[in-house]
């Protein structure tokens, strides 16, 4: 959610993280890995959260996969293509697992990476 704030900060569209919170319903998620274990929140499937987005004003779109798929590298430069075009467009983005299994505001890009 930190991640959505700093984007919604930069189109002027939050007021409050707890309104953020609320309107997206990620207050109300209790949600607990089956082993019982700290990565409990980053195995929730967040895509009511992105459609609840409305509420607060804003949309996602994303590309997304995992290593298990066999096009893995195919999906890494599609979304590589996707935030480039984003940000060229002055649209705030955010990633997972860039460097580490956490969220990442992405704010830029050279020749080399994010």
């Amino acid at each position: 959610m930190g991640c959505v704030g700093g984007c919604l900060k930069v189109l002027g569209l939050l007021s409050t993280p707890a309104w953020l919170f609320g309107a997206t319903g990620h207050a109300f998620v209790i949600h607990v890995h089956h082993h019982v274990c700290p990565s409990g929140p980053t195995t929730w499937n967040s895509q009511a959260l992105s459609q609840l987005g409305r509420n607060v004003g804003y949309e996602t779109q994303a590309v997304s996969g995992t290593r298990c798929e066999g096009s893995f590298a195919q999906t890494q430069a599609r979304a590589w293509d996707f935030v480039k075009h984003a940000i060229d467009q002055g649209l705030p983005c955010y990633g997972r697992k860039l460097n580490m299994p956490e969220y990442y505001v992405v704010f830029g890009y050279d020749d080399t990476g994010y």
